[in-house]
């Protein structure tokens, strides 16, 4: 096995005041070179598993994302792999609806019920 290479002397990169960590593609060119704000990876459900670990939320709260994650990644992985052209829809809807109850949980802490979301504010009485 290769032993790593040394670091060498020197500055690291800064864009606009940002550090850019090393990648492949760190900046990209138009009028003016910009941080490249893509992220390429092999398997995106595990970027979005380990966000949810990292996330600040009370314990029952990560176990609770992290059931809504991995229904998604099933029903997207049955979805894009099934056989059966009518229930593809259903299934990719289903992958995608459980992604945003776990987003939705992470990002803007909303309470879900059911199989629904709940939205924070009172609804309207004649709705």
């Amino acid at each position: 096995m290769a032993r790593p290479m040394l670091a060498r002397d020197g500055e690291r990169l800064r864009v606009n005041g940002l550090e850019v960590t090393y990648s492949l593609w760190p900046a990209r060119r138009t009028t003016r070179w910009k941080l490249q704000r893509r992220l390429y990876v092999k398997d995106p459900w595990a970027i979005l598993f380990e966000a949810v670990y990292r996330s600040k939320l009370p314990k029952r709260k990560i176990r609770e994302a992290l059931s809504y994650l991995e229904q998604a990644e099933d029903y997207f992985n049955a979805g894009s792999q099934g056989w059966r052209l009518n229930v593809k829809p259903v299934l990719l809807y289903y992958s995608m609806l459980n992604l945003a109850k776990c987003l939705l949980m992470l990002r803007f802490h909303v309470r879900l019920r059911y199989s629904g979301i709940a939205s924070l504010s009172r609804r309207h009485k004649g709705m």
